[in-house]
């Protein structure tokens, strides 16, 4: 990537993460590369279906993933799926590769995800065994390439030359018995799952809060080339998380000179 100009400093940003609902955690970003007119997904019930053509972005089916199938049923499979179509591509934020993807992605209609950002996937609200999360990280798709495959990495910023951090986390879930905050560092490029840098538990209701702006001192980093995964996770199967608000200040900072981009999934400014 290129180096700043004008003295504006391009090379780190504050990334900004807050949300007022469990249904504002976002799981992955979707975009279509391909050359076709329409490039659609949607979300029904437990299967993603993702859509390539000139007709209406209804009509062909490029892949039909059933997350309550092998092969789907985790968030690492699905993403690799996704990606292996040549046309579509994703990333990770909330989501670790081991979780379970099984009726974890809320419902949406048929939409375009060719669009420059691409789109949002966000996480289902289920009523047990809940794992939620969001991501600091370099990761984006900056624009969108038209070639598939041949152009796959174009316009995709990545973590490679990236340390992530948290300066403050703030979390209030309501819950119905007790749960988990979690850090991990997560490295997607080689395709292994999160490592757990720090936990924390959680009281229904009462604010969870870490870190501070005054000073502005960094709470808990990634090593080089990981995104910082922030995670809530019932410890039993009948918890139930019923509402959520979370307020993160996280930074990204390329080691390289390379520019770090801001926005990078809906929720993150």
């Amino acid at each position: 990537m290129g180096h700043s100009c004008s003295g504006a400093n391009l090379q780190e940003r504050d990334k900004i993460f807050s949300i007022s609902a469990i249904t504002g955690m976002p799981a992955f970003q979707l975009q279509y590369v391909g050359d076709k007119d329409y490039g659609n997904y949607k979300v029904v019930t437990t299967v993603l279906t993702l859509y390539a053509d000139d007709t209406d972005g209804a009509t062909t089916a490029v892949l039909t993933a059933d997350t309550n199938a092998a092969g789907y049923d985790t968030f690492g499979e699905l993403v690799d799926a996704i990606n292996a179509t040549g046309v579509f591509r994703a990333f990770l934020i909330g989501a670790n590769r081991s979780d379970d993807s099984d009726n974890m992605l809320d419902a949406i209609a048929n939409v375009t995800c060719k669009t420059t950002n691409g789109k949002t996937i966000f996480f289902e609200q289920v009523t047990t065994s809940q794992i939620y999360g969001f991501g600091i990280t370099n990761q984006k798709f900056i624009y969108r390439p038209t070639g598939g495959w041949a152009t796959f990495e174009k316009g995709w910023t990545k973590d490679i030359n990236c340390i992530n951090s948290i300066k403050m986390l703030s979390a209030t879930l309501t819950i119905t018995a007790h749960a988990n905050v979690r850090i991990y560092q997560a490295d997607d490029e080689n395709k292994v799952n999160g490592v757990l840098l720090w936990s924390q538990d959680l009281a229904s209701t009462v604010e969870e809060l870490h870190g501070n702006t005054i000073p502005d001192e960094i709470f808990i980093s990634s090593s080089r080339g990981f995104r910082l995964l922030v995670q809530f996770a019932a410890l039993t199967s009948t918890d139930d998380f019923t509402a959520a608000v979370i307020k993160n200040i996280g930074h990204t900072k390329d080691v390289a000179d390379g520019q770090v981009p801001d926005s990078n999934y809906t929720g993150s400014v």
